[in-house]
């Protein structure tokens, strides 16, 4: 068995009674609540040097009602996966000199470093998928620093106010969407209109008929 193989299997087995299973290899899930689930993504490097292999590990949730929305309208079929997380973030530590990744050359190295991530997602990650577990929280936190850069997370922000956010939250957005896609500024542009149109369909999104004409112009539509 490789050092990759062994790994995951290792941290399949202890993270089982957390209530994790392996969806595909790195990423591991547990159901939190209807549509919502908690994600561990464990992806390993190897050294050819060194013989040794490395991890970073990641900590998210996965709203499926924002995930089947962004499969649907925004997202190219090749990155609509199972795995994808709507909000992700390192599970160690922030703070300046913090270990970032985890080095395994032997049976011994993947059972302690195994036995270290389930500490870290104790200390770490439990409060995180508590928290982004309410759609809400995780909206706030992309909307804070959110950029019209035509990538999902933007999308996932827009998509997640106009599911959850008081009425006029998701227009509020919907409209700072529009006026960078009328500036010609935003990449896959054509993506980002057509999601608005569909929310605006199938959500209680809000749009004015001048912005529905021009995201109609823009996604291409007649």
């Amino acid at each position: 068995m490789s050092l990759s193989d062994d790994f995951n299997a290792r941290f399949a087995e202890v993270f089982a009674p957390l209530g994790f299973r392996k969806r595909a290899r790195g990423y591991f899930f547990r159901k939190v609540k209807p549509g919502v689930q908690a994600g561990l993504f464990m992806p390993l490097s190897h050294d050819v040097e060194t013989g040794e292999s490395g991890v970073i590990p990641s900590v998210g949730v996965r709203h499926d009602p924002v995930e089947l929305l962004l499969k649907k309208y925004f997202l190219d079929r090749q990155f609509a996966k199972s795995t994808n997380l709507t909000l992700a973030a390192p599970l160690y530590a922030p703070e300046p000199g913090a270990q970032t990744v985890w080095y395994m050359g032997n049976a011994a190295d993947v059972a302690r470093t195994v036995d270290e991530f389930v500490s870290l997602y104790e200390q770490r990650g439990v409060p995180f998928v508590e928290r982004y577990a309410d759609p809400l929280e995780v909206c706030r936190t992309l909307r804070a620093d959110l950029e019209w850069d035509g990538g999902p997370r933007s999308a996932a922000g827009l998509v997640l106010a106009a599911l959850h956010e008081p009425a006029g939250g998701g227009a509020e957005l919907a409209a700072d969407a529009v006026r960078a896609l009328g500036a010609g500024a935003v990449p896959r542009g054509d993506r980002l209109a057509g999601l608005l149109l569909a929310l605006s369909e199938e959500t209680e999104l809000e749009l004015t008929a001048e912005q529905v004409e021009s995201l109609r112009a823009l996604a291409g539509r007649p």
